[in-house]
């Protein structure tokens, strides 16, 4: 993937919804960061998937569970003639452990684009941790150095550090899913094309 590229796109993407008419802080870039990663913790505890799709009657989409886990949930007109057709309660929205670490990546990646950082040139760090928890813990310990280093504005050039720390996380994630069989770079493209079909700023949220 051509990570310039395809961070510019989703920098686009949160423009055009409106995330960025008012240049938010770096603060609130950290906590929604820490947000998306906590909604990778919730789904890990909820034992789902790392990506399906909602059942509008609830749970995941039979589609999205394993085949001994599947039963009829009452929601899908079934034709013999027609299997592939899918389920009518099936929600488009993509969901997952791994689809909100990839929110977690896609947050990253439109900040950096608005910084107009490189991000081809700076990865590189490969830090090889296996646990999708070590993983997710790590990530918060460098998005907090991010926004400590931020804060003091110490780097030299300014928010050099800063946006290093972000690329790390970048990187921990993907190396994770790279060892566990995560396609993390299909995923990135699947929730960056459902944004793209979302509201205007999601309905009214403020962040």
């Amino acid at each position: 993937m051509n990570w310039n590229e395809f961070a510019k796109e989703v920098h686009q993407c949160a423009v055009d919804h409106g995330w960025w008419e008012k240049r938010p802080s770096f603060a609130e870039v950290a906590v929604m960061l820490h947000s998306e990663l906590s909604e990778a913790v919730a789904e890990y505890r909820a034992g789902r998937p790392m990506l399906y799709h909602p059942c509008n009657a609830g749970g995941a989409c039979e589609d999205d569970r394993p085949a001994e886990e599947r039963m009829d949930c009452g929601s899908r007109v079934r034709d013999p003639k027609h299997p592939e057709i899918s389920c009518k309660a099936k929600s488009d929205k993509p969901c997952g452990v791994a689809v909100e670490l990839a929110d977690c990546i896609l947050r990253i990646l439109a900040t950096l684009a608005e910084a107009g950082v490189d991000i081809n040139a700076e990865m590189g760090f490969s830090p090889a941790y296996e646990g999708v928890i070590q993983t997710i813990a790590l990530c918060h310990v460098r998005i907090s150095e991010a926004y400590i280093h931020a804060l003091r504005g110490e780097d030299h050039p300014p928010m050099e550090a800063t946006y290093t720390h972000l690329i790390m996380c970048v990187e921990m994630i993907l190396d994770w899913a790279k060892q566990n069989n995560v396609p993390m770079e299909t995923i990135l493209q699947i929730k960056h094309k459902y944004n793209k079909s979302r509201p205007y700023r999601h309905g009214g949220e403020r962040l």
